[in-house]
This record gives structure tokens, sequence and C-alpha cells, in this order.
């Protein structure tokens, strides 16, 4: 009987033990949870105040040409003052002679910082730290513009080899066109899907903030291209849905990673490398949007076709969903490898026929980099078409850097006026040859598919 009762005691309380211990955790995580979410509130409440005040900077910035006269009469007016003021307090009660001015002593009292504390000094170094932050800010916020690229980055310290990034890009999960040309509600959410992240990302006029402006015209130019050609869109869900240990809540069905590569017209093409044409004005090749998909394409009445990839994006499913460098560039490639597929298939010696070029932006200096490891070459600026010598970097409308492959019967064939062409030919060959290894694995599941 004792025995008994013994082991029911020792069983309840190492029962108490279990539960008192998984209430001591429970109430750890919840703690934790708390003390997270205050965190990143407070920090997403820093930074939205930051892009409040940085909206009146930009603003000021951009209307600086507009009115530049008057702040130039202002600032005049303000030096003049200042000027007048200093000879009058300083200069006049000092009774200088020439003599003086070989006297250091004198040098050193004059320009002593804690002599002048007049209203119009004030309005002096007032208005030129306004201008010079703003300046230094907005040229800031235009380096940090889009991805940094942290991971395929280290191409650029040689820790990461061109070839590894192949490879993770071929074991990342396959993403698909994801709405018809009849679905004309799924085309409108992920035109507006897409432009809400890019306006916040892309635009230099707003800081954590959506620029309304670049969402209204985005989403316009977006839905404009899905509407006529449903192809420039590419869509890929990740796998794995998160790196937290429970499954999360969506806060978002559209997440995941996305390309928008539209066949533009020659014209529209020119036009945008000559940066006289902003990319979201481009205009869908008629030819190429109404022969898609309907194999055999007679290629041969094509010239060259050129590719606009407009943008590469990551929109986040989840609240703590992590950016995958290797899933951004999958996306890109795996969406021109379909529109390729689409143009000018995959049977016999299809890389023979292959005529494109691939136009885009560089949002920054590390994205123009790694684009040049994938062959790109930058767009060199010229005063006109007849001009040898360049200007400078080849810019788009919006000033971002440009950045072009070419391919001509299956092999790349760069500018020959642009002395970079050949030194990033070797990369070129390679990318285009990883381009042709992946046609024919989605052609082999397309097959797969269709059986």
């Amino acid at each position: 009987m004792t025995s008994a009762i013994g082991t029911r005691v020792r069983n309840w309380s190492s029962t108490f033990r279990v539960q008192i211990r998984a209430r001591i955790s429970s109430a750890g995580r919840r703690i934790g949870d708390w003390i997270s979410g205050a965190s990143e509130w407070v920090y997403d409440a820093v930074l939205s105040a930051f892009g409040r005040l940085y909206r009146p900077l930009y603003w000021y910035r951009d209307h600086y040409e507009h009115f530049e006269p008057l702040i130039i009469f202002v600032e005049l007016v303000l030096i003049f003052y200042g000027l007048e003021v200093t000879y009058q307090q300083e200069i006049v009660p000092l009774d200088v002679h020439v003599k003086d001015l070989t006297d250091w002593s004198f040098y050193r009292h004059f320009f002593n910082l804690g002599h002048s504390k007049d209203l119009g000094d004030f309005c002096i170094f007032l208005v030129l730290f306004i201008s010079g932050t703003s300046r230094l800010l907005i040229a800031a916020r235009g380096h940090s513009l889009g991805y940094a690229y942290r991971e395929i980055g280290r191409l650029l310290h040689g820790t990461l080899d061109i070839d590894d990034v192949y490879a993770r890009v071929r074991r990342a999960p396959w993403g698909s066109s994801p709405a018809g040309k009849n679905d004309a509600k799924a085309l409108a959410n992920y035109a507006a899907t897409i432009a809400n992240r890019t306006s916040a990302l892309l635009s230099l006029r707003t800081y954590h903030l959506r620029d309304t402006q670049w969402l209204t015209r985005d989403h316009d130019s977006l839905l404009d291209w899905f509407t006529t050609f449903p192809a420039a869109l590419w869509r890929l869900v990740p796998d794995d849905k998160s790196d937290e240990a429970e499954p999360p809540i969506a806060v978002n069905d559209s997440g995941g990673y996305y390309s928008v590569v539209v066949p533009t017209t020659a014209a529209s093409a020119k036009h945008i490398c000559r940066g006289q044409k902003a990319t979201d004005l481009a205009e869908v090749d008629p030819k190429i949007a109404d022969a898609f998909g309907k194999q055999p394409i007679d290629v041969s009445a094509l010239n060259a076709v050129e590719f606009l990839a407009y943008v590469q994006l990551h929109v986040p499913r989840y609240r703590r969903e992590r950016l995958a460098d290797e899933l951004l560039f999958a996306t890109s490639i795996q969406h021109i490898v379909f529109l390729l597929h689409g143009i000018f298939g995959a049977a016999g010696d299809f890389r023979a026929k292959w005529n494109f070029v691939i136009f885009c932006e560089a949002a920054n200096s590390r994205h123009g980099r790694v684009l040049e490891r994938f062959g790109f070459v930058g767009l060199e600026g010229r005063a006109h078409e007849r001009s040898e010598e360049p200007t400078g970097p080849g810019k788009s409308y919006a000033g971002f850097p440009l950045f072009e492959l070419r391919v001509m019967s299956g092999q790349p064939c760069p500018d020959p006026k642009n002395p970079k062409g050949e030194i990033s030919k070797a990369y070129a060959e390679k990318f285009v040859r990883f381009l042709e290894d992946l046609t024919v694995i989605y052609r082999d599941r397309t097959e797969d598919t269709a059986s």
C-alpha cells in the first residue's frame, strides 16, 4: 500500500514538473514573440518617421531647378547681408592697416567662428546645410536602391564561382507564367502586387514609403503589358515557406519571386537605350505577341528579338521571409528560357536560330557588376549615332545604367564599338550555354506534362 502511494506521488510530481516546465517554456516563447514584435514595430516606426522627413528633402532637391533663380537670389541677399554685417561689426572696429595683413594674429582673430553670431550668418549656414544634407541623403538613397545581392555579390570578391551560381539556379524550383490572357482579374492583381513593391523599393522619391506617382504609372504599364502579352510575367514560389520553426501565417498570397521581361519593338529598344524613352513606356512587339507559342514561328522573317528585362522582384509572402539571391536570378533566367522556347522552339539545333538582345537597367553599382559576370555589357552614351567617342556610361531615361547581352546565331555578339564587349565575351558564352541547357530541361518538362 505504501509502495503504491509512493509511486503515485512520484508520478504526480513528475507530471507536475513537466507541466510547469511546459508552461514556463510557453510563457518564455510568448514573451520572446512580444519583444520581437515590439522591436519590429519600433524599427518600422523609426524608418517611417525618417521616410516622412525624406519626402520634403527630396521635394526640395527635385524642384530645385524650377526655383533655382529665386533660390540663388535669396542666397545672394543672405550672403551680402552677412558680408555687410560682418564688415560693420568686425572689420571696421579692427581699424585694419596694410601692415596688419602680414600679422598672423590678425587672421586668427578674424576667422574665429565664435566671433559672428548674427542672423545673417545663421541663415547662410542653414540654407547650405539643408541643401548639402538633402543632396547627401538622396545620393545615399540612390546607391541603396534595389537589392544588395549580398550572396551573389560574392562573385565580385572571388569567394563565389559563377559555376556555383549556375548550379544553384539549376537546383531552384521551376516557376510558371501564372495567368492567361483571359484571366484579367489575376493579371490586374499581379500588376498591382508588383507595382506596390517596386514603388517602395526602386523609387528615389521616397524612403520606406510608397511612391504613389510611381505606383500608378507602374501599375498601368504592367497591366498593359500583361494584357497584351501575358508571357511577359513569370512567377516562382519557393518550396520552403519560412525559416521559423512553426508554420507561419500567410500575409500575402500573391508573394513570391517575379520577373517581367517584355519583347519590345525595335523603335522602343532604340529609344530606351539612347535614354530618350522611359522603360515603362516600352511597346510590346505585336509580331511576337501574336505568334508566341504557335510554333513553329518563322524566325527567318524576324530581326533580332529585343527583350526588355524590366524587373526581377521578391514580394515576401511572410513577415520574416528572407530574400534568396539565387531564386531572384533563377526567376529571370527561367523566364528568358520560357520566352526563347516559345519563340524559337527547342527542336534540332535550336540555339543556332537564336537572334536576340536582352537589355536592362541596373538599380545600383553592385547590380551592374553582377550583370557583367553574366556576360552583360554596360552601354556607352554617345552624343549622336555617328559620334565615335563615348560621352559616358549609357543611362536610361530615369538615370539608371543600362546593360545589354547580344546573341546572334546562337553566339554572343557584343557591339564592336564597345571596348568592354570582348572582356565579357567569355562570361557571355558560358551564360548562353547555360540558357541552352535549361531550354532542353524546360522542353523535356513540357513534353512530360503534355503526355
